[in-house]
C-alpha cells in the first residue's frame, strides 16, 4: 500500500465514524433513509424560533442530560450561530452537515455535533459552506441521542465568508513543486492533518483501483496532478476533458507519485 492509499483509507475510517452521526436516535422513532422523522408540521422551512442558542451550548446541553435537553427542545423551531464542522457530500451522506459542537471527552475523536439536514431549496446552496465558517441556522429539533442533536427542515444564513482555500489544480501543483514545506504549512494543519481545500481543473484521467478506490485526476503543471478520491455515483458522472469544481479534503503532497491528493471529494460544480 502507497502512501497515498494509506492515507486515504485512514481519512475513509474517520469519514465512517462521522457518517454515523447521521444516523436516526431511535430506531421506531426514524424515516427509510435513517433520519429522526420531521414534526408534523405542513411546512418546507422553518418557521418563527421559538428559542435562540449556540451550537456549543446546546450540544453541551445535550451531553449534560440528554432526555432533559429532548424535552425542552423536540418538536420545536430553534435558532442557533455555531461553526461549520464540516458540509462535504460523502461524509454527510449527501443529505446532512454539521455544526460543531462539543466533547464529552477533551480526546474523543468525535464530538456531539448539530446535525441539519437542509430544505431542498438549500440543498446545493450548502456544499459551498467552509469548515470553521460562522452561520446561522434555524430548524426543528427532532431528536437528541448520544450521537447528536437533529434538526431537519434547516434554512443556513452566512454570518461571514467561507475561509476554505479555492485554487485551481494547476497553480495548487505549482505551489507544492516550487516549494513543498510551504505547501504542506499552508494546506494541512500543524499535525499533519488535512485541510479542506476547494479545486478548479480539468479531468485528465479516470482510474478504479483493484482495493475499489475511484479516483478523477485533474489537470496540473509540469506533470503533476491533483488526485481526488471520489464515489462510484461521481467516477460514472465524469468523463476526460470536463471542467470541475471539487471540494474535498487535502491529505498531502506524493513527489515521487507526481500529485497532490485529495480524499472524501465530490462535485460542486461542472462546467
Amino acid at each position: 500500500m502507497t502512501a497515498s492509499s494509506s492515507t486515504v483509507v485512514r481519512s475513509l475510517l474517520v469519514a465512517g465514524c462521522l457518517v454515523l452521526a447521521t444516523g436516526c436516535p431511535k430506531k421506531d422513532s426514524s424515516t427509510p433513509d435513517g433520519r429522526p422523522k420531521p414534526p408534523p408540521a405542513n411546512i418546507e422551512a422553518a418557521q418563527k424560533p421559538e428559542s435562540k442558542t449556540t451550537a456549543e451550548n446546546l450540544a453541551k446541553e445535550a451531553i449534560a442530560d440528554p432526555k432533559a435537553a429532548e424535552t425542552k427542545y423536540k418538536d420545536k423551531v430553534v435558532e442557533l450561530e455555531g461553526k461549520i464542522d464540516f458540509a462535504n457530500k460523502i461524509i454527510g451522506n449527501g443529505k446532512a452537515f454539521h455544526l460543531a459542537g462539543a466533547k464529552k471527552n477533551p480526546k474523543d475523536v468525535v464530538s456531539v455535533g448539530i446535525i441539519c439536514f437542509p430544505t431542498d431549496a438549500e440543498q446545493e446552496k450548502i456544499w459551498w459552506l467552509g469548515k470553521g465558517q460562522k452561520v446561522k441556522v434555524i430548524g426543528h429539533v427532532t431528536g437528541i441521542n448520544t450521537l447528536g442533536v437533529y434538526l431537519d427542515r434547516c434554512t443556513v444564513q452566512e454570518l461571514e465568508k467561507s475561509p476554505t482555500v479555492q485554487i485551481s489544480a494547476e497553480d495548487l501543483t505549482t505551489e507544492f513543486a516550487k516549494d513543498e514545506a510551504a505547501g504542506k504549512k499552508k494546506y494541512l494543519t500543524e499535525e499533519g492533518y488535512p485541510k479542506e481545500i476547494i479545486i478548479d481543473g480539468t479531468v485528465t484521467d479516470l482510474e478504479q483501483s483493484k482495493d475499489g478506490f475511484y479516483t478523477a485526476k485533474l489537470a496540473g503543471k509540469d506533470g503533476l496532478t491533483v488526485n481526488c478520491t471520489i464515489n462510484k455515483e461521481t467516477y460514472e458522472s465524469l468523463k476526460k476533458g470536463d471542467k470541475v469544481t471539487i471540494k474535498g479534503d487535502l491529505s498531502g503532497f506524493y513527489k515521487n507519485e507526481k500529485h497532490v491528493n485529495v480524499n472524501t471529494a465530490f462535485v460542486l460544480k461542472k462546467g
